[in-house]
Protein backbone atom coordinates (compact mmCIF):
# COMPACT_ATOMS: atom_id res chain seq x y z
CA UNK A 1 0.00 0.00 0.00
CA UNK A 2 1.57 3.42 -1.09
CA UNK A 3 0.55 5.67 1.50
CA UNK A 4 3.06 6.11 3.84
CA UNK A 5 1.72 8.79 5.85
CA UNK A 6 -0.72 7.36 8.83
CA UNK A 7 -4.15 8.67 9.65
CA UNK A 8 -7.23 8.40 12.27
CA UNK A 9 -8.78 5.17 9.87
CA UNK A 10 -12.68 4.33 9.57
CA UNK A 11 -14.36 1.25 11.12
CA UNK A 12 -15.02 0.28 7.94
CA UNK A 13 -11.69 0.41 7.27
CA UNK A 14 -10.38 -1.85 9.82
CA UNK A 15 -12.78 -4.23 9.00
CA UNK A 16 -12.04 -4.39 5.15
CA UNK A 17 -7.92 -5.02 6.07
CA UNK A 18 -9.08 -7.81 8.99
CA UNK A 19 -11.30 -9.65 6.21
CA UNK A 20 -7.84 -9.08 3.61
CA UNK A 21 -5.69 -10.38 6.30
CA UNK A 22 -8.11 -13.49 6.77
CA UNK A 23 -8.05 -14.68 3.16
CA UNK A 24 -4.27 -14.10 3.45
CA UNK A 25 -4.31 -16.65 6.28
CA UNK A 26 -6.67 -18.70 4.38
CA UNK A 27 -4.20 -18.46 1.02
CA UNK A 28 -0.92 -19.02 3.18
CA UNK A 29 -2.93 -22.36 4.21
CA UNK A 30 -3.95 -23.70 1.56
CA UNK A 31 0.13 -23.04 0.31
CA UNK A 32 1.10 -25.21 3.24
CA UNK A 33 -1.21 -28.03 2.57
CA UNK A 34 -0.16 -28.44 -0.76
CA UNK A 35 3.34 -28.40 0.07
CA UNK A 36 2.74 -30.81 2.89
CA UNK A 37 1.17 -33.21 0.84
CA UNK A 38 4.12 -32.86 -1.62
CA UNK A 39 6.39 -33.84 0.60
CA UNK A 40 4.61 -36.77 2.43
CA UNK A 41 3.99 -38.63 -1.15
CA UNK A 42 7.64 -37.51 -2.58
CA UNK A 43 8.65 -41.30 -1.82
CA UNK A 44 5.43 -42.81 -2.36
CA UNK A 45 3.69 -45.91 -4.64
CA UNK A 46 2.52 -43.26 -7.38
CA UNK A 47 -0.60 -45.81 -7.92
CA UNK A 48 -1.07 -46.18 -4.12
CA UNK A 49 -4.73 -43.84 -2.95
CA UNK A 50 -3.80 -40.57 -1.39
CA UNK A 51 -5.65 -40.85 1.42
CA UNK A 52 -3.69 -44.52 2.54
CA UNK A 53 -0.55 -42.71 2.05
CA UNK A 54 -1.41 -39.63 4.21
CA UNK A 55 -3.40 -41.50 6.68
CA UNK A 56 -6.64 -39.27 6.22
CA UNK A 57 -9.69 -39.81 8.91
CA UNK A 58 -12.26 -40.52 6.08
CA UNK A 59 -13.04 -43.54 4.15
CA UNK A 60 -11.15 -44.21 1.05
CA UNK A 61 -14.34 -44.43 -1.05
CA UNK A 62 -15.14 -40.40 -0.64
CA UNK A 63 -11.77 -39.61 -2.85
CA UNK A 64 -10.80 -42.27 -4.40
CA UNK A 65 -7.64 -40.66 -6.27
CA UNK A 66 -4.26 -42.46 -6.76
CA UNK A 67 -0.83 -40.41 -5.71
CA UNK A 68 -0.21 -39.20 -9.05
CA UNK A 69 -4.17 -38.13 -9.98
CA UNK A 70 -3.58 -35.88 -6.82
CA UNK A 71 -0.22 -34.70 -7.55
CA UNK A 72 -1.10 -33.77 -10.66
CA UNK A 73 -4.45 -31.51 -9.81
CA UNK A 74 -2.68 -29.65 -6.54
CA UNK A 75 -1.77 -26.52 -9.58
CA UNK A 76 -5.34 -26.14 -10.33
CA UNK A 77 -6.78 -26.75 -7.21
CA UNK A 78 -4.50 -23.53 -6.18
CA UNK A 79 -5.73 -22.16 -8.81
CA UNK A 80 -9.46 -22.36 -8.21
CA UNK A 81 -8.46 -21.37 -4.54
CA UNK A 82 -6.82 -18.24 -5.85
CA UNK A 83 -10.36 -17.65 -7.79
CA UNK A 84 -12.15 -18.21 -4.89
CA UNK A 85 -10.25 -15.88 -2.72
CA UNK A 86 -10.97 -13.51 -5.16
CA UNK A 87 -14.46 -13.57 -5.21
CA UNK A 88 -14.63 -12.58 -1.61
CA UNK A 89 -11.83 -9.84 -2.08
CA UNK A 90 -14.37 -8.45 -4.19
CA UNK A 91 -17.15 -8.70 -1.69
CA UNK A 92 -14.99 -7.32 0.51
CA UNK A 93 -14.11 -4.23 -1.48
CA UNK A 94 -17.75 -3.78 -2.24
CA UNK A 95 -18.63 -3.41 1.29
CA UNK A 96 -16.36 -1.00 2.34
CA UNK A 97 -17.69 1.15 -0.63
CA UNK A 98 -20.89 0.47 0.53
CA UNK A 99 -20.02 1.22 4.25
CA UNK A 100 -18.09 4.14 3.77
CA UNK A 101 -19.85 6.13 1.18
CA UNK A 102 -23.05 6.00 3.24
CA UNK A 103 -21.08 7.13 6.68
CA UNK A 104 -19.39 10.03 4.35
CA UNK A 105 -23.23 11.44 3.35
CA UNK A 106 -24.29 10.81 6.91
CA UNK A 107 -21.81 12.77 8.03
CA UNK A 108 -22.90 15.56 5.49
CA UNK A 109 -26.18 15.78 7.44
CA UNK A 110 -27.88 13.78 4.58
CA UNK A 111 -30.00 11.75 7.60
CA UNK A 112 -33.46 10.91 8.02
CA UNK A 113 -34.73 11.27 11.37
CA UNK A 114 -35.19 8.68 13.63
CA UNK A 115 -37.54 8.64 16.37
CA UNK A 116 -36.31 5.25 18.22
CA UNK A 117 -32.64 4.98 19.42
CA UNK A 118 -33.30 1.32 18.12
CA UNK A 119 -33.44 2.09 14.62
CA UNK A 120 -30.79 1.97 12.49
CA UNK A 121 -29.60 5.64 10.69
CA UNK A 122 -30.63 6.00 7.39
CA UNK A 123 -30.18 8.56 4.81
CA UNK A 124 -33.02 10.93 3.56
CA UNK A 125 -34.12 11.31 0.01
CA UNK A 126 -31.59 13.58 -1.17
CA UNK A 127 -28.52 11.39 0.32
CA UNK A 128 -30.23 8.15 -0.89
CA UNK A 129 -30.10 10.16 -4.49
CA UNK A 130 -26.44 10.68 -4.50
CA UNK A 131 -25.49 7.65 -2.98
CA UNK A 132 -27.30 5.38 -5.62
CA UNK A 133 -24.19 5.12 -8.15
CA UNK A 134 -22.64 2.92 -5.36
CA UNK A 135 -24.97 1.62 -2.64
CA UNK A 136 -27.33 0.36 -5.31
CA UNK A 137 -25.40 -1.29 -6.80
CA UNK A 138 -24.44 -4.76 -6.38
CA UNK A 139 -20.56 -4.52 -8.49
CA UNK A 140 -17.08 -2.73 -8.71
CA UNK A 141 -16.40 -0.90 -11.98
CA UNK A 142 -19.66 1.45 -11.71
CA UNK A 143 -19.51 2.23 -8.29
CA UNK A 144 -16.00 2.65 -8.42
CA UNK A 145 -16.35 5.01 -11.22
CA UNK A 146 -18.56 6.99 -9.21
CA UNK A 147 -16.45 6.95 -6.24
CA UNK A 148 -13.91 8.99 -7.49
CA UNK A 149 -16.16 11.84 -8.63
CA UNK A 150 -18.42 11.70 -4.93
CA UNK A 151 -14.76 11.58 -2.70
CA UNK A 152 -12.85 13.56 -5.41
CA UNK A 153 -9.88 10.82 -6.13
CA UNK A 154 -8.07 9.07 -9.00
CA UNK A 155 -7.54 5.86 -8.49
CA UNK A 156 -5.51 5.15 -11.69
CA UNK A 157 -4.35 2.14 -12.43
CA UNK A 158 -6.15 -0.14 -9.51
CA UNK A 159 -9.23 0.79 -10.88
CA UNK A 160 -8.32 -0.88 -14.76
CA UNK A 161 -6.94 -3.82 -12.31
CA UNK A 162 -10.44 -4.08 -10.77
CA UNK A 163 -12.56 -3.79 -14.63
CA UNK A 164 -10.90 -6.85 -15.44
CA UNK A 165 -10.68 -8.57 -11.61
CA UNK A 166 -14.58 -8.06 -11.32
CA UNK A 167 -15.22 -9.52 -14.91
CA UNK A 168 -13.34 -12.88 -13.19
CA UNK A 169 -15.20 -12.95 -10.40
CA UNK A 170 -18.26 -12.68 -11.84
CA UNK A 171 -17.25 -16.16 -14.15
CA UNK A 172 -16.47 -18.01 -11.29
CA UNK A 173 -19.48 -16.71 -8.87
CA UNK A 174 -22.28 -16.54 -12.07
CA UNK A 175 -20.79 -19.29 -14.29
CA UNK A 176 -19.21 -21.92 -11.46
CA UNK A 177 -15.87 -20.59 -13.04
CA UNK A 178 -16.87 -22.06 -16.31
CA UNK A 179 -15.89 -20.10 -19.63
CA UNK A 180 -18.65 -19.45 -21.55
CA UNK A 181 -19.00 -18.12 -25.26
CA UNK A 182 -20.33 -14.75 -23.44
CA UNK A 183 -17.27 -14.55 -21.27
CA UNK A 184 -14.68 -14.85 -24.05
CA UNK A 185 -16.63 -11.43 -24.99
CA UNK A 186 -16.27 -9.76 -22.00
CA UNK A 187 -12.64 -10.92 -21.59
CA UNK A 188 -10.79 -11.35 -24.93
CA UNK A 189 -7.68 -11.61 -23.63
CA UNK A 190 -8.93 -14.81 -21.68
CA UNK A 191 -6.49 -17.30 -22.86
CA UNK A 192 -8.85 -20.30 -22.40
CA UNK A 193 -10.96 -22.49 -24.19
CA UNK A 194 -14.78 -22.24 -24.44
CA UNK A 195 -15.95 -24.60 -21.64
CA UNK A 196 -13.05 -24.86 -19.43
CA UNK A 197 -12.59 -23.81 -16.23
CA UNK A 198 -10.62 -20.88 -15.20
CA UNK A 199 -8.03 -19.80 -12.16
CA UNK A 200 -5.91 -17.40 -11.07
CA UNK A 201 -1.99 -17.44 -10.67
CA UNK A 202 -0.32 -16.31 -7.54
CA UNK A 203 0.14 -12.47 -9.44
CA UNK A 204 -3.36 -11.79 -10.33
CA UNK A 205 -4.49 -12.75 -7.05
CA UNK A 206 -1.46 -10.77 -5.41
CA UNK A 207 -2.15 -7.66 -7.39
CA UNK A 208 -6.07 -8.13 -7.51
CA UNK A 209 -5.39 -7.92 -3.52
CA UNK A 210 -2.90 -4.77 -3.43
CA UNK A 211 -5.47 -3.03 -6.09
CA UNK A 212 -8.22 -3.31 -3.73
CA UNK A 213 -6.32 -2.58 -0.43
CA UNK A 214 -4.91 0.90 -2.61
CA UNK A 215 -8.49 1.64 -3.32
CA UNK A 216 -9.35 1.24 0.19
CA UNK A 217 -6.72 2.92 1.89
CA UNK A 218 -6.77 5.76 -0.59
CA UNK A 219 -10.45 6.63 -0.05
CA UNK A 220 -9.88 6.49 4.09
CA UNK A 221 -7.16 8.47 3.84
CA UNK A 222 -8.68 11.42 1.54
CA UNK A 223 -12.29 10.95 3.39
CA UNK A 224 -11.56 10.11 7.24
CA UNK A 225 -13.24 12.56 9.62
CA UNK A 226 -14.31 13.04 13.12
CA UNK A 227 -17.64 13.16 11.47
CA UNK A 228 -17.56 9.71 10.19
CA UNK A 229 -16.31 8.73 13.40
CA UNK A 230 -19.07 10.33 15.29
CA UNK A 231 -21.75 8.32 12.37
CA UNK A 232 -19.58 4.94 12.77
CA UNK A 233 -20.34 5.38 16.44
CA UNK A 234 -23.38 6.16 16.83
CA UNK A 235 -24.73 3.21 14.26
CA UNK A 236 -22.53 0.87 16.19
CA UNK A 237 -24.60 1.68 19.09
CA UNK A 238 -28.27 2.05 17.80
CA UNK A 239 -26.80 -1.82 16.21
CA UNK A 240 -25.84 -2.71 20.05
CA UNK A 241 -29.41 -1.20 21.89
CA UNK A 242 -31.43 -2.60 19.21
CA UNK A 243 -29.87 -6.36 19.80
CA UNK A 244 -30.28 -5.31 23.64
CA UNK A 245 -26.13 -5.72 24.13
CA UNK A 246 -25.08 -2.54 25.31
CA UNK A 247 -23.02 -2.41 28.29
CA UNK A 248 -23.39 -1.06 31.19
CA UNK A 249 -23.44 3.10 31.24
CA UNK A 250 -20.15 3.62 33.22
CA UNK A 251 -18.72 1.19 31.26
CA UNK A 252 -19.65 2.21 27.64
CA UNK A 253 -16.83 4.36 26.24
CA UNK A 254 -14.27 1.57 27.69
CA UNK A 255 -15.72 -1.37 26.12
CA UNK A 256 -16.61 0.96 22.60
CA UNK A 257 -12.78 1.52 22.74
CA UNK A 258 -11.86 -1.89 23.35
CA UNK A 259 -14.25 -3.72 20.82
CA UNK A 260 -14.54 -1.17 17.72
CA UNK A 261 -10.99 1.20 18.76
CA UNK A 262 -14.03 4.11 18.59
CA UNK A 263 -14.03 7.23 20.95
CA UNK A 264 -16.07 10.67 20.67
CA UNK A 265 -15.34 13.99 21.68
CA UNK A 266 -17.19 14.23 25.48
CA UNK A 267 -20.37 16.35 24.43
CA UNK A 268 -20.94 13.58 21.83
CA UNK A 269 -20.37 11.25 25.16
CA UNK A 270 -23.44 13.59 26.80
CA UNK A 271 -26.00 13.03 23.70
CA UNK A 272 -25.13 9.53 23.06
CA UNK A 273 -25.41 8.53 26.65
CA UNK A 274 -28.96 10.58 26.97
CA UNK A 275 -29.74 8.76 23.77
CA UNK A 276 -29.27 5.41 24.51
CA UNK A 277 -29.81 4.90 28.30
Amino acid sequence: MGINKSWQTTLAFRRFREKLHDLSKIYWTHQIGVESIIKQTQNANPDDFIVDVIGCSFDRRMHPKKVSETIDWLPKYLERARLHILIVTSASLEAYLHDITFNFLAAKGYLKHSSSNTELLTLNEIGDALGNPILGKSSIPEPLKFAEKLFNIDYGNNRTIWTKSYKLRCVAAHNGGMVMPKTLQQIPDLAIPEFEMIGLDWDELRKSMNAADEIVAMTDYHISSYEITSIEVEQTLRILKKKGKLPPQQKLWTFMFDEFSLMVRKKDKIRLEKLMY
